[in-house]
């Protein structure tokens, strides 16, 4: 507003002086200004237009590098999880090997435990079957002894 008023005052001074020339000559001045401004313009449009693009290349370049992140991501957590499920399958296989293992033992055991007793018991048999024999043994030298005695005391 402040050069609108200028330039009437300009334009004023120079219609009172009747000088024609004058006012050609600042009407030229004007027009060049007026010129100089548009072709500013003009190139600031364009700047701000070439920036804009550039902004959006920027934003397209960072798309795609958040793009490139995410599938680095989802790679890494699907190499995790598969190195969890062979993880897991190890462990299984180990858990299911000491479960046989273990099975294993625990019928070593029983059968040894079965066997144990199967032995106990034949000992006991046999120990009896001493017994036995010495009670019959004991019987008859107790008989025998008595029919000593018997034959001796007739």
């Amino acid at each position: 507003e402040e050069s609108q008023q200028e330039h009437k005052q300009d334009i004023k001074l120079i219609i009172e002086s009747d000088n024609i020339e004058d006012l050609r000559r600042y009407i030229f001045q004007l027009q060049t200004q007026l010129s100089h401004e548009q072709q500013e313009r003009h190139e600031l449009q364009e700047q701000l237009i070439t920036e804009e693009e550039d902004d959006e290349e920027q934003v397209l370049m960072m798309e795609a590098i958040v793009e490139k992140i995410k599938n680095s991501l989802l790679t890494f957590q699907s190499e995790f999880l598969l190195q969890q499920n062979q993880q897991d399958l190890l462990q299984a296989d180990e858990c299911e090997e000491f479960q046989e293992e273990e099975e294993v033992l625990e019928q070593k055991q029983q059968k040894q435990r079965k066997e144990e007793e199967y032995n106990d018991g034949e000992e006991e048999e046999v120990l009896e079957q001493k017994q036995q024999k010495q009670r019959k043994e004991e019987e008859y030298n107790d008989g025998e002894e008595e029919e000593v005695l018997e034959q001796k005391q007739q």
